[in-house]
Parts: C-alpha cells; sequence; structure tokens
C-alpha cells in the first residue's frame, strides 16, 4: 500500500493511524511526499519513506515534469498493489504515472479543490486553465481502477458537473475524521474565566481566513474591557503561494493582545487552555482544526462555507458568519463571550456531534472497505 502526499507533514498530521491499522493488518506501508522534518516520524511508526521532488507552489512546466519522473520512480521501485493520493498534485500527477505504469487499483482523496478551479472565468488564460484541470480531474476521477472519495458534498458537485460518472462512484468521507482517544472532553468549567483564549488553528494563508481573524480580533479587542487573550497556532507555508508576506507578519507580531505561536506539535496542549476557537476559511475539505475543537468540547466559530458547514452546526454547536468579513466576525465574538453559558452549550453538542459522525475510525473503517474492492476482496479479506 502507498499512501501518497504532497508533504510528510500531512501524511503525519492526517494518514498516520490509517497507515498504522494497515500495518497491524499485515501490509507493507510506505509513504510518498516531500521530506519537510515530519519524515522520520513517519519512518519511526513503521512506514517506509520515499522523498518526491515536488514543488507545492511550482507552475514551471520543467519543474512538473521532473516532480512526475520523481513519482514514476518511486512506482516503479516498489511497484504498489494499491495506491491513496491525497490533496491535489498527488491526484493529478499520481494517477498519470500509475495509469502509465498500469498500477492495478487508485484511491484519489478530494480533500479541498483548488481556488483557480472554483473560478467562474470561461475566458482567456484562467478560463482555459479552469478548463484543463477540470478535464484533467474528471479523467483522474473516473475509471475501473479507480474510486473518488470526497470529504464534502460541494466539492463533489463542482466535479461531477463535468463527469456525472464520478456522482456515481464516489464514496464519502467525514473528513479526515479525529482521533477521540487523543482529543477527549476538556474539563469543563461552569464559572467564567477571568480571561477569555480565543483560538485560531491553521497555516497562516490568506484562504484559511487569517487576515479577517487577525482584524476580527483588533476589532473586538477596541470594543470590549473584557479581557481576551487572541493565541494563533500555526506556521507561515512558504510552499503556498498565498502565504502572509513576512512584512504583514512582523506588523501582526506588534499587536497587543494577539499572539503568535508558530507551529505546534501538540495542539491539545493550546486547546486545553482555550474558550472558544475560530475557522474563517474561505473553502474547507473538512477542516481537522474545527473536528479537534469540537472533541475537545470547545464552542467554535466558522465560515458559512463548504466543508465548515458540514462540521458546525449554526446556533447548535458554533455560529456560521459570512466568509471575508471580518466585521460580521468581530460581532459574533462579541457576542458568544458574553455568554458563557450559551459558549458551553455548544461545546457539548459540538463534543456528541464529533462522536456521532466524525470519529475517525468512521473513515478508516470506510476506507479499508474501499481498499477491499479496489483489490477485488471482501472486507473480511482485507482484515486478515
Amino acid at each position: 500500500m502507498a499512501l501518497v502526499s504532497n508533504t510528510g507533514w500531512n501524511i503525519l498530521n492526517f494518514r498516520l493511524n490509517l497507515a498504522q491499522r494497515l500495518i497491524e493488518l499485515g501490509y507493507d506501508v510506505h509513504a510518498i511526499g516531500t521530506s519537510d522534518g515530519c519524515e522520520n516520524e513517519v519512518r519511526d511508526a513503521g512506514i517506509v519513506w520515499h522523498d518526491w521532488r515536488l514543488k507545492r507552489r511550482s507552475i514551471n512546466p520543467l519543474s512538473e515534469l521532473d516532480a512526475i519522473r520523481s513519482l514514476d520512480s518511486v512506482y516503479r521501485k516498489i511497484k504498489p498493489d494499491l495506491v491513496h493520493h491525497f490533496t491535489v498534485k498527488p491526484v493529478l500527477y499520481g494517477t498519470t504515472v500509475a495509469r502509465v505504469r498500469k498500477l492495478p487499483a487508485i484511491v484519489n482523496s478530494v480533500t479541498g479543490l483548488p481556488y483557480f478551479l472554483l473560478s467562474q472565468s470561461r475566458t482567456g488564460v484562467r478560463g482555459a486553465a479552469r478548463e484543463a484541470a477540470m478535464k484533467w480531474y474528471s479523467w483522474a476521477l473516473s475509471g475501473n481502477d479507480v474510486c473518488p472519495m470526497f470529504q464534502n458534498p460541494d466539492d463533489l458537485a463542482v466535479i461531477a458537473a463535468c463527469n456525472r460518472r464520478i456522482e456515481q462512484q464516489a464514496v464519502s468521507t467525514p473528513g479526515s475524521g479525529v482521533d477521540l482517544s487523543k482529543f477527549t472532553m476538556i474539563d469543563e468549567s461552569f464559572v467564567e474565566p477571568d480571561e477569555l483564549v480565543v483560538t485560531f488553528v491553521g497555516r497562516l494563508i490568506k484562504e484559511k481566513g487569517i487576515v479577517e481573524f487577525v482584524e476580527a480580533a483588533r476589532q473586538t479587542l477596541s470594543r470590549t474591557t473584557r479581557p481576551i487573550r487572541f493565541v494563533v497556532c500555526g506556521d507561515v507555508d512558504p510552499g503556498n503561494r498565498s502565504a502572509v508576506p513576512a512584512a504583514t507578519m512582523a506588523e501582526w507580531q506588534s499587536l497587543t493582545g494577539v499572539k503568535f505561536l508558530g507551529h505546534v506539535s501538540d495542539v491539545r496542549k493550546v486547546l486545553e487552555q482555550s474558550h472558544l476557537v475560530v475557522l474563517p476559511s474561505y473553502r474547507e475539505g473538512t477542516p481537522r482544526a474545527l473536528l479537534e475543537a469540537g472533541a475537545c468540547g470547545l464552542p467554535v466559530i466558522a465560515t458559512d462555507v463548504p466543508g465548515c458547514r458540514e462540521v458546525v452546526i449554526d446556533r447548535v454547536t458554533g455560529r456560521l458568519v459570512p466568509a471575508k468579513d471580518a466585521t460580521a466576525l468581530a460581532h459574533v465574538m462579541l457576542e458568544l463571550i458574553k455568554d458563557w453559558p450559551l459558549m458551553r452549550k455548544y461545546g457539548r453538542a459540538g463534543r456528541e456531534r464529533v462522536q456521532t459522525v466524525f470519529e475517525e475510525r468512521f473513515v478508516i473503517d470506510a476506507t479499508l472497505d474501499v481498499y477491499a474492492r479496489m483489490l477485488g476482496s471482501d472486507r473480511q479479506a482485507v482484515a486478515a
């Protein structure tokens, strides 16, 4: 079995329990991705690591051709019985190489769509790029040798509009799930804390809504005397074209009341000190940050966009606000921080929803069912 993603971080944080389950079942598990410092932990888990010469933000044809050749050399070497691709370039490049090598089984997980693919433009260079990408996706996600897996219905609808066969073949899962043995309910306090901690967890890129989060924090702090500390967990992602510029980061880090922690290896420790989690993302597959917050029993504020709205039930487990609207976000923040009992009510409901819908073992079981079908056996045979 080969699990293929754009980074070692992605394998370590989202696919590790799946890989370990496969190892327990007796499979030889390989991980393929760019070496980013997480590969040693992947190896320590008993997974064979292969470096992939992929430049995530590149659009240079020569670099992309080199990435395809690099992946082809790995597939030729290990000859996997099944490959499972995650994220955009692995799905497109990996399927191309797998079919050239006539690999017997391909699983492609759509964990979110690139923004240019969602563009309404039908003319010019942008329109041509969108049309070509849609055709490539359609080809990669359909066929007897492939099973497409989607994390939310909106992404499926976008792709299925180009090829209805994909809708017939698709398997839906509740994101990547969350490990409830790790993210347990935080000890609940019925006494409102002296200082509220509002936390953002995610990469510091435009599409995660970090600009709106910081601006909403500024507005909130200027409109209340309530002690509030805003905490940001996440690094600037240099491999992403919309990463926060260094000058902007320098300005933000000088703000009073907003603390930037950078990369946090164990986000659970930060969540234990938090009272509200906010993710103003522009679009998601299914955001792990919201699942982890819900698993810990924390109320959340998210944007009313694909992926987020599958996790958050407005006025039940948290609040949904319009995307790209810092003022609306600040307004809802101010509403919630004035009502501690309501925040606790949302947190308890969020924990119950995650337990019912988003537990990681549900996703792993569904994935193993897909593997069994693609390998031409039943689930019991795969488990054996």
